[in-house]
């Protein structure tokens, strides 16, 4: 490889207009290609899930309603509805692009009565067989028929006889009841109450709008104009009821402010990195042409990746982006070592010669750990691993190819400026001696810790979210909660489609309605039944009227007697003797309760939710005796909390963390012991990376630092980082070993250069006030402090072990 670079050099050195054209085209071809590029925010692309976790959370996401918003109004109870009625009539003159889709500032009353017609109408086929047991001894009691239409002589001459009047004709003997009182616990009053139509808490008394957004929770482009218009019809509001608080919350809103603080805080940690980068590269080369060529280096870098990425995908994830310093501290190293070692060696090409092998070799490792990122089933995760791999690929590339040709020639070696204590200060060899045990003794301990190392899985502590927003989210939870003793299970069906859901559901109702330990369950029960259902329900129905033919004959006479018309009951007589009955499911109720707990996903298949609430000591033993009699009927269904939910993606993590680190180490170790031939050599390298993830892993268990879905991807950074300081040091070991010449110091000056500029560009993320963002500057400090302390201890330790007997070079080397 050393000699296809040579061959490079020497065809354009001579011609710079080559060289210098080439990077122009390719540059410019990708800056087009990164300008087209859509850019995603939602941080849950970076959950890798199997495929358990993906139906928990694909469940548990769409049933919280990830396309609703929630406008709370706090303030005069008086001016309360009025400020929400003027906020919906505001809110609909001014949105004029049609954003807003389902606003509900009062209930729909009308809508409601659609309901309950098409119920009046097909309540024979949402009887359940409890429902049909109780109506047959009802209609064997005595005086029955004449107390119902009594009762209905009485229910006219009240105020609200007009519903009534149109219930009547389809069912006299009331016997839609059991349906309507199921109905109610689905409704809305369940956790909230309505006051002269509009919706308010129990709790706080909080005024309630709700709406739709029609935008997915990453496009926060379209989003973040919707909010905006929310908060403009807010202020409007406002200004005409002083006093009053207005306040957005939802999936959505969590998702917009997500993205503008991960803007916001990406600006400026880039910002700061690179002004505090550029003032360390000023005083270490004092060379501005230097400082250029590494910014230009980066630069090209970082268009040619994006570039890349847009021939393929269509959209990258922000955070990906929003870590870009973390990618420059390694990527900056290429072009800094090579320019730094042009200070020590003048002559270009004998630059190029002596920094081939050292650089190549840290770039192949660094790549190969990130590409094992694209093996994770995450797609934020792949987007980091192709992406990271880009920018290290084209910038390694430019400074081996075009940087040499570029880079004015050098007369006479630099000298060599930094601001920190001389890198080649002589230890002496006693401190080496005492510091042994305790490293060792350090190592031991961590090692230990470092099995206690946890897992967050809790999504909300990696999203940003305003005390406002937090505030807010925690009132609606605790309103939707029946009491503070239950905890809130999901029973779910699926099928291939709607009717084997269905089919799969009312299966799974049997044994719901067995286990006597579930105080409520919320869902569609018998209210959405399957085709074998209807069919059944309709051979009961026919069945029960052919038992009780004379009930029919009875009635008619009762209804005479009450003063009621022949042809009044003459829909409900027709329903008793229909042959068959059907069943729409394009219906009121199908687009009430149905599209609550009726959820299909992206492949098609339908998941039938019930909602369960179960007493939390009980809660474990309760979902696993439905999870054993699911498994011994064969029901197509499943159980979970939203414990499951984190538990699931603790496992799945564990396992991607575990991944990360074995393959990261073993493609780490298999490309060192291939560049350096000798099994010794590679061990001196590796051994500093092994030792430091010990001594990671115990730290933050000391210090209570969890892995996320976020910061875990360092796992990779911190391979690559560290391999390349590992290769250099043992490089300069072994290149004074063979020719006698000083070289390791020169490298020591490079790394510790390195490392500064790293830490700066990870340092800034310490100021972000997005969660994820400052997660990665934790684990990267602890991670890259450590890994730069060990590779400037054990190394030299170990090869002058290796190479000498008490300060004398042995004849004979300990090697392998």
């Amino acid at each position: 490889m050393v000699r296809f670079f040579l061959r490079i050099y020497d065809t354009i050195n001579n011609r710079r207009w080559h060289p210098v054209s080439i990077s122009l085209i390719v540059w410019a071809i990708c800056l087009t290609l990164a300008s087209r590029i859509n850019y995603q925010e939602d941080i849950s692309a970076f959950l890798p899930v199997d495929q358990e976790t993906a139906e928990y959370t694909d469940v548990y996401t769409k049933l919280g309603g990830q396309d609703r918003i929630a406008v709370i109004f706090n303030g005069d109870t008086m001016q309360m509805i009025p400020a929400m009625d003027y906020f919906g009539e505001t809110l609909i003159d001014t949105d004029t692009t049609g954003m807003v889709r389902n606003l509900q500032v009062t209930i729909d009353e009308e809508y409601m009565l659609d309901v309950m017609s098409y119920i009046w109408h097909t309540y024979p086929l949402l009887l359940s067989d409890k429902n049909f047991s109780h109506i047959d001894s009802l209609l064997f009691t005595n005086d029955f028929v004449r107390s119902q239409m009594e009762d209905n002589r009485r229910l006219l001459m009240l105020p609200f006889g007009s519903v009534v009047t149109q219930s009547l004709p389809w069912d006299p003997l009331h016997l839609s009841a059991p349906i309507t009182s199921q109905l109610q616990k689905n409704e809305i009053n369940d956790h909230y109450q309505v006051i002269d139509g509009h919706i308010f808490s129990k709790r706080d008394k909080q005024g309630i709008v709700l709406l739709s957004t029609p935008y997915g929770i990453s496009e926060s482009r379209q989003n973040e104009r919707l909010v905006s218009l929310l908060n403009n019809v807010a202020d409007t509001v406002k200004e005409r009821y002083p006093g009053m608080e207005i306040s957005n919350i939802g999936a959505s809103v969590i998702a917009v402010g997500n993205a503008s603080q991960i803007k916001s805080d990406s600006l400026l940690a880039v910002t700061l990195s690179v002004f505090l980068i550029f003032v360390v590269l000023f005083y270490s080369f004092r060379r501005w042409g230097d400082i250029g060529w590494i910014g230009i280096s980066i630069v090209f870098g970082w268009t040619v990746a994006l570039g890349c990425i847009a021939l393929f995908y269509e959209n990258i994830s922000i955070i990906v982006l929003g870590i870009s310093s973390v990618i420059i501290g390694i990527a900056v190293n290429y072009p800094l070592h090579f320019l730094d070692h042009l200070r020590h060696e003048p002559n270009r090409r004998n630059a190029l010669k002596e920094m081939v092998p050292p650089l190549l070799i840290g770039n192949i490792t660094t790549v190969s750990a990130f590409l094992c990122l694209v093996f994770i089933d995450a797609d934020a995760m792949r987007d980091l691993g192709i992406f990271g791999s880009l920018v290290l690929i084209a910038t390694i590339a430019f400074v081996l190819i075009l940087l040499p040709s570029l880079v004015s020639q050098r007369k006479q070696s630099g000298k060599v400026h930094f601001i920190l204590p001389n890198t080649d200060l002589k230890i002496p060899r006693l401190f080496h001696q005492l510091l042994l045990p305790l490293v060792v003794l350090l190592t031991i301990v961590f090692g230990y810790l470092s099995t206690h190392t946890s897992f967050d899985s809790d999504m909300q502590h990696i999203n940003y979210m305003t005390p406002e927003q937090r505030e807010n989210l925690k009132q609606l939870s605790s309103s939707m909660q029946a009491s503070d003793s239950l905890i809130t299970a999901f029973a779910v069906s699926k099928g291939d489609n709607l009717d084997k859901a269905l089919i799969a559901n009312e299966d799974l109702l049997k044994v719901l309605y067995q286990e006597n330990r579930i105080h409520h369950i919320t869902g569609i029960g018998d209210l959405v039944p399957s085709s074998e259902m209807v069919q059944k329900r309709t051979e009961k129905w026919n069945a029960l009227w052919k038992k009780h033919a004379e009930t029919i004959l009875l009635m008619k006479e009762e209804a005479e007697s009450q003063g009621f018309s022949s042809e009044v009951f003459k829909p409900f007589f027709d329903l008793c003797n229909a042959d068959s009955l059907t069943i729409n499911y394009d219906n009121p109720l199908q687009k009430t309760i149905g599209n609550n707990y009726i959820l299909q996903n992206e492949k098609g298949q339908v998941h039938v939710v019930n909602v369960l609430q179960i007493e939390k000591n009980k809660i474990d033993e309760v979902k696993q005796t439905l999870r054993n009699e699911i498994e011994e009927q064969d029901l197509n269904a499943f159980v979970f909390d939203s414990t499951d939910v984190s538990s699931s993606l603790v496992t799945v993590l564990s396992d991607s963390f575990n991944y990360i680190g074995f393959v990261c180490g073993f493609v780490v170790f298999a490309f060192l012991w291939l560049f350096f031939g000798r099994l010794e050599l590679s061990i001196i390298s590796f051994l500093p990376l092994a030792v430091s993830w010990l001594w990671i892993l115990g730290i933050m268990d000391i210090f209570s630092v969890q892995f996320n879905i976020i910061n875990i991807i360092l796992a990779t950074f911190i391979f690559g980082q560290g391999d390349d300081y590992s290769i250099f040091i043992t490089e300069g070991l072994t290149y004074e070993y063979a020719y006698g010449k000083p070289r390791l110091k020169s490298y020591k000056n490079s790394i510790m250069l390195s490392a500064v500029l790293m830490f700066i560009g990870i340092g800034t993320l310490l100021f972000a006030k997005h969660p994820a963002l400052r997660s990665l500057a934790e684990v990267a400090i602890i991670g890259m402090v450590t890994v730069v302390c060990m590779t400037f201890y054990l190394p030299p330790l170990v090869f002058r072990w290796l190479r000498t007997n008490h300060g004398v070079i042995r004849e004979v080397d300990l090697t392998v």
